[in-house]
């Protein structure tokens, strides 16, 4: 069975943490009164690592793949990975890395390879997509 992780940036520090997550609360202190307080609709994630939550960037929030690079390191939604591609022209094989976004399901269909190196993600390195292919 693949284990269910996710993956946020901390609102407080920007730093990345890895757990479970929860849709809760986040509060609007400028309520008049107790009901109306417990009456708003949840809107903030928290992910729960440590026996602590920890509020998170919404945008950021990334799946765990079940899968990992070549070195061992957790894929997740949002990674940026240099993925092989390998070309049989004539009798010359080439060989060229290809740099994708991880989404979940994609990434299953390139996984039979495995070769797969994490090099940044969306939200730390966008410049990293710009290049599209590289050799």
């Amino acid at each position: 069975m693949r284990e269910i992780l996710f993956r946020g940036k901390r609102f407080s520090n920007g730093e990345w943490v890895i757990g479970g997550i929860m849709k809760t609360f986040h509060p609007n202190y400028d309520c008049e009164n107790e009901e109306e307080f417990l009456s708003q609709s949840p809107n903030c994630y928290c992910i729960c690592a440590n026996n602590k939550d920890y509020f998170v960037e919404q945008a950021s929030i990334g799946q765990y793949t079940g899968l990992t690079d070549k070195n061992g390191k957790k894929i997740f939604e949002g990674d940026i990975v240099s993925a092989p591609i390998y070309y049989d022209i004539g009798c010359y094989p080439h060989t060229e890395s290809k740099i994708i976004s991880v989404k979940i399901p994609e990434i299953y269909k390139m996984a039979f390879d495995g070769n797969f190196e994490i090099i940044g993600n969306i939200h730390d390195n966008p410049e990293l997509l710009k290049g599209g292919v590289q050799e």
